[in-house]
């Protein structure tokens, strides 16, 4: 199915994220991860901030999670989410918009971050660029999600050969190796999957790529506080077992492999 830019952006609200099952399965996911190690640094950099913006927050659980008394602030698209938000937590200030054209001043919060919607955003350089411009200097921006991007993960809704993902991620690394296009977002663009029965990411969009991201934050000039794709923590199923070969490799601390894991997680200070 083709969707316009616009058209796509109704279905995801209609199809996923104004659905009550979809803002309860994100509210015990924030629940379920209150305790991960990116949640733990994101506790700690929360300390002492004076406002934070949680784009993409739902129905505000995360935010809630940080356990800090400040101005914290959740913007999301989805007016429903948003109403139950303010109903269970109205110490936080909800804002009904997009992130794309977030209503904020320019350098107004300590520290914007966006847990789990890169890939969900039809647009992310522009939510990026938005996130860039609402964060003081000195500021915070942090960035977690899933590292689909990655040659050796796929998300949930597609299953590329993985060749193809390959060759896509040598393009693009060579591209960067020669210096051209790093304040552009080249994230592969794929189709949600509509169905009955609602399973995580099936509204996926586009497949986040971590060294990608720390490119284009460098290039807007922002110093990368901390980068990680997860493979330092355990895991299980496959990605446990592809962790041991490469471990036993001793190439898991090698670029870009160090940054192929099943995670994006980034932290990055607005020097400019």
């Amino acid at each position: 199915m083709f969707f316009t830019k616009r058209s796509l952006k109704k279905t995801l609200l209609e199809s996923f994220w104004n659905q009550p099952q979809y803002i309860k399965l994100s509210h015990q996911f924030s629940k379920n991860t209150q305790d991960y190690y990116w949640m733990n640094i994101l506790k700690q950099k929360a300390q002492n901030k004076k406002r934070i913006l949680d784009i993409g927050s739902t129905d505000g659980t995360r935010l809630k999670l940080l356990k800090v008394e400040t101005q914290m602030y959740g913007l999301d698209i989805a007016g429903t989410a948003i109403s139950i938000g303010r109903k269970k937590y109205p110490t936080i200030n909800f804002i009904e918009a997009d992130a794309e054209k977030i209503p904020f001043p320019n350098s107004y919060f300590d520290l914007t971050y966006t847990a789990f919607c890169l890939e969900h955003f039809i647009a992310p350089e522009k939510v990026i660029s938005e996130m860039i411009r609402v964060t003081k200097k000195n500021g915070q921006i942090i960035f977690v999600c899933p590292n689909y991007g990655s040659p050796l993960i796929n998300s949930p809704s597609t299953r590329h050969p993985r060749i193809l993902k390959f060759i896509k991620i040598l393009n693009l690394e060579i591209l960067h190796f020669l210096k051209l296009n790093d304040k552009t977002i080249r994230w592969e663009k794929i189709q949600p999957k509509i169905t009955n029965k609602f399973q995580p990411d099936d509204d996926a969009v586009n497949l986040p790529y971590l060294p990608n991201l720390i490119w284009v934050m460098k290039s807007f000039g922002l110093e990368i506080e901390h980068a990680s794709s997860g493979w330092e923590v355990s895991r299980k199923g496959i990605v446990k077992i592809l962790l041991f070969f490469l471990k036993k490799l001793g190439i898991t601390n090698l670029y870009p492999i160090k940054y192929w894991g099943p995670d994006l997680f980034l932290i990055c200070t607005k020097k400019i």
